[in-house]
């Protein structure tokens, strides 16, 4: 994927909370300075505004946000993992290679 400085790329990743599997990411190989990433709850589809706390056993979706802040090249690897699990395979891995340009 390639961003320009400044820019944002979102997307929705599938929760599976209930299942005690949450997203997490690293940062690997190349300049971790060239983007900041977020990983925030998602927002219900039908788009009602989420107030206080999910349902017991819900599983919400993920938003991860990656803001590109300078130039540069960096691997992100987004994992669905049940933390307690040390060691394990995630469930899920999605590997990105973010390219910022100028």
């Amino acid at each position: 994927m390639q961003l320009r400085v400044g820019e944002h790329y979102k997307t929705r990743l599938f929760g599976r909370g209930g299942a005690g599997y949450v997203w997490e990411y690293a940062l690997a190989a190349g300049d971790r300075d060239a983007v900041a990433v977020s990983l925030d709850r998602a927002a219900p589809n039908d788009g009602a505004p989420q107030t206080g706390a999910p349902p017991p056993a819900a599983s919400m979706d993920t938003v991860v946000d990656i803001y590109a802040v300078r130039r540069g090249v960096v691997q992100l690897i987004l994992r669905n993992v049940r933390p307690w699990e040390t060691g394990g395979h995630p469930l899920e891995e999605r590997i990105l290679n973010v390219r910022v340009t100028g």
